[in-house]
């Protein structure tokens, strides 16, 4: 993810244990909020950051996306990351993980794709960005779901783990125009 110069808040929804902040952190001095809901992983975060001296850069919230727009003011954020949770939990709750924040992290249990992107468009700013990575076969699903809250995607990538085989997640960044 690319962070312009006029990128002056960043989020990170569903941060785990702040991968992406980390990262981010690398590129910018700008505020960088990661939100998880798991009470573990935001404690794993918070030591993540304080291991690596970010406190007064990275501040991890524990908070559900769905809330966010109860605590953050409207287009007050600039760039969005999310790594969300890839699979549709089966309706009969099968095919999914032993531990619960397994499932959490990688299923739809806690939030759904339509959620983090209504969420989203909430909190970012006119020219903000949403940057995202998602499975290739939802693909169909992410632009409409994009198209239908009004972002225009601006790059698409497609990785592939090795030449002939097929893609692999898909990371995408869909810029946000017209605020909320």
């Amino acid at each position: 993810t690319h962070v312009y110069k006029k990128t002056a808040r960043i989020m990170d929804f569903g941060t785990g244990n702040a991968p992406i902040p980390l990262f981010l952190s690398l590129k910018t001095d700008k505020p960088i909020v990661g939100v998880e809901i798991q009470p573990e992983a935001v404690d794993l975060a918070r030591r993540s950051v304080a291991l690596n001296g970010l406190e007064a850069q990275i501040e991890i919230v524990e908070a559900d996306i769905k809330e966010l727009h109860k605590r953050y003011e409207s287009s007050s954020i600039d760039l969005i990351t999310c790594n969300p949770p890839f699979f549709k939990l089966a309706p009969d709750g099968g095919n999914t993980n032993a531990l619960d924040a397994f499932t959490i992290a990688r299923h739809e249990v806690k939030v759904d794709l339509e959620t983090i992107i209504v969420q989203a468009k909430r909190l970012l700013s006119t020219l903000g960005v949403l940057s995202m990575i998602h499975r290739v076969d939802r693909l169909g699903q992410l632009i409409v779901l994009l198209n239908r809250h009004r972002f225009a995607i601006k790059r698409l990538r497609f990785v592939y783990p090795k030449r002939g085989k097929p893609a692999r997640p898909v990371p995408s960044r869909p810029a946000c125009h017209g605020g909320s």
